[in-house]
């Protein structure tokens, strides 16, 4: 009687590809999501649940084929154990959240390998999807946030847990703006191309208007990189006019930008400095995943700003070796299908994370964040194109 209703129930969820729209609402839910509680929640009910349901074991052990998820796995569960040599005390609540965190995030890479494994058009439909609904939100984003602050002097950021910080509200919508722009560039239909030239545009100037650095700057030579796929050099010819034009405008105007760019620049290189000091002490295995991570800079405590010297920090040079091996093998694939299928969108991916990285940082082992759109997402979707190819022997992309 139980395994008849289970087995209807699984029929129904597969005839129906409701993971398919879970997933989705799920990847938007990190744009439009007033609770990070209500957004982990839905991800429990309606993505890990089903899932675990309409799980095939014999399907499931084709993740062995993927080089890419045998990295992330292996780099994951060092950084997990990296937890037990931290000299600070740790409770087992931070140790139950940690497991906890780790389990969701192996939950989340199996989904996007099994869905993309498993469906030929699930990456469009994302792409349409988030670029929509990120797009909806960055307006009215704009319109609610600059009803009460100083436009454009202040900066743009969302509402909600995810985008309240200016930095992760820029790398969010960076993310959907290179979906969009590699849409508008490769889409032949008229509507679409239209939607989606429309949806870039508004989204560069979002992420001007958050002053954000590092994302503004791996947005832009992400759209010099598809221009240059495309042999499109007027396009960059035009960029390289703006991008010189913008320099000498922060550099002359009275605008404050100037000041904004050297600050920032002159931060970042005492914290780098300061992480190098202390991975010197404990290079081999670092100070532990729980370590406080804080650069003192002056009477400031300060992150590091840097996610390679953030993991070396952690977990030695052994994790950042193991991490620093995950980000060549993701290049080394996004090239790959570049090569064989013209497609260059991973490739602008691993361009605007590892820029986005090398100025700021993110989680990488934690409950949904950042780290799960720009930098797992990406490599979940590769690691299942690698075992649809293996496994029909056509490369794909």
């Amino acid at each position: 009687m139980v395994s008849n209703l289970l087995s209807g129930i699984r029929q129904t969820i597969e005839k129906s590809r409701l993971l398919i729209y879970t997933y989705t609402i799920f990847l938007a839910g990190f744009y439009i999501s007033p609770s990070t509680n209500l957004h982990r929640n839905f991800y429990y009910l309606f993505v890990l649940l089903p899932f675990l349901i309409t799980i095939d074991l014999s399907k499931l052990l084709n993740c062995r084929r993927s080089n890419l998820f045998k990295l992330s796995i292996l780099f994951l569960s060092y950084f997990l154990i990296s937890t037990l040599w931290t000299d600070a005390p740790v409770s087992g609540e931070e140790i139950y959240d940690i497991i906890r965190h780790y389990l969701m995030l192996i939950g989340f890479i199996l989904v996007t390998l099994s869905i993309t494994h498993n469906s030929n058009q699930f990456f469009d439909k994302i792409t349409f999807w988030l670029c929509f609904i990120g797009v909806v939100s960055a307006v009215i984003f704009f319109v609610m946030f600059y009803s009460s602050h100083r436009f454009p002097t202040e900066r743009l950021a969302g509402p909600f847990t995810y985008t309240f910080n200016t930095n992760s509200a820029a790398m969010f919508f960076g993310f959907i703006g290179i979906l969009s722009f590699h849409s508008a560039v490769s889409t032949k239909a008229s509507r679409l191309k239209i939607f989606y030239w429309t949806s870039s545009l508004l989204l560069f100037v979002f992420l001007l208007l958050t002053q954000s650095r590092g994302p503004t700057l791996a947005f832009t030579v992400c759209l010099i990189f598809g221009f240059a796929f495309e042999k499109r050099w007027k396009e960059i010819l035009i960029i390289t006019i703006l991008c010189i034009g913008f320099l000498l405008f922060i550099e002359f105007g009275e605008t404050g930008y100037r000041r904004l760019v050297s600050f920032g620049i002159g931060l970042r290189k005492y914290r780098w400095i300061g992480a190098v000091d202390r991975i010197l002490k404990a290079p081999l295995i670092g100070e532990g995943y729980f370590t406080d991570t804080n650069i003192l800079v002056g009477n400031s405590a300060l992150s590091p700003h840097n996610l390679f010297l953030l993991v070396t920090l952690k977990s030695g040079i052994i994790g950042g070796c193991l991490l620093g091996i995950l980000c060549f093998t993701t290049f080394k694939r996004s090239y790959e299908i570049f090569t064989v299928s013209g497609n260059w969108i991973y490739m602008c991916f691993f361009v605007f994370f590892f820029i986005c990285m090398t100025v700021d940082s993110v989680h990488l082992l934690h409950k949904p964040s950042l780290g799960w759109i720009i930098f797992w997402l990406p490599v979940s979707l590769l690691a299942g194109e690698e075992i649809r190819n293996k496994t029909t022997g056509i490369v794909t992309g």
